[in-house]
């Protein structure tokens, strides 16, 4: 599966703006497209493909995070709230021992 999202994405990747351009170009000699729909085909396609990089992005850090869950690797989010915890609980600690020396 990852195979194949990286193959797709160099795919989406390697379409350009001048690549665009290109077909563009080449789709107006072959009268397939005027001059005049060329921005808005070079717009379109360009959204597309941003599109479709979110996509893989999205899907590449789903993917990441299943894999980093079945490893048992603590994620970002998991780890700064036991530093909270650990912040809490020393907190407690040091005015438990501010009220025990003040008996």
């Amino acid at each position: 599966m990852l195979k194949e999202m990286f193959l797709a994405g160099l795919g989406a990747v390697s379409l350009t703006k001048d690549k665009l351009e290109e077909i563009a170009q080449e789709l107006i000699k072959r009268g397939e497209l005027t001059a005049e729909e060329k921005d808005n085909f070079i717009n379109n396609a360009l959204s597309s493909v941003n599109k479709q990089k979110q996509i893989i992005k999205d899907k590449a850090y789903e993917n990441f995070q299943q894999l980093a869950k079945e490893a048992n690797l603590v994620t970002r989010d998991e780890y700064n709230l036991l530093l909270e915890r650990v912040a809490e609980l020393e907190s407690k600690i040091n005015q438990s021992n501010i009220d025990n020396q003040n008996l």
